[in-house]
């Protein structure tokens, strides 16, 4: 199956340079959540903050499905993200 993907920020420094900075395509395996996508891709599931699926934060345990758009996100430092799901933060 194949998912695009989109890292902001500072997470770009862990992908080779022609996948920096825009929204690239990963064929990945069936059944695969966005941690495990991680680890192929390289990005420390540590260093992401907030996981967007298709416009929906999520957390590291979502089953990808071909077709879905991910945004990866680092700590946010001057804004406040409300109640968002954070990847790395189970909910109080």
């Amino acid at each position: 199956m194949t998912v695009s993907f989109r890292f902001y920020g500072y997470l770009n420094d862990f992908l080779p340079p022609f996948r920096r900075g825009f929204r690239f395509r990963q064929i990945l395996g069936r059944h695969w959540s966005v941690r495990d996508a991680l680890v192929t891709l390289g990005v420390p599931h540590s260093r992401v903050d907030v996981v967007v699926v298709n416009g929906t934060p999520v957390d590291f345990s979502y089953v990808l499905e071909g077709g879905d758009r991910v945004a990866l996100y680092p700590p946010f430092r001057s804004i406040d993200l409300g109640d968002i799901v954070r990847a790395g933060r189970r909910a109080s």
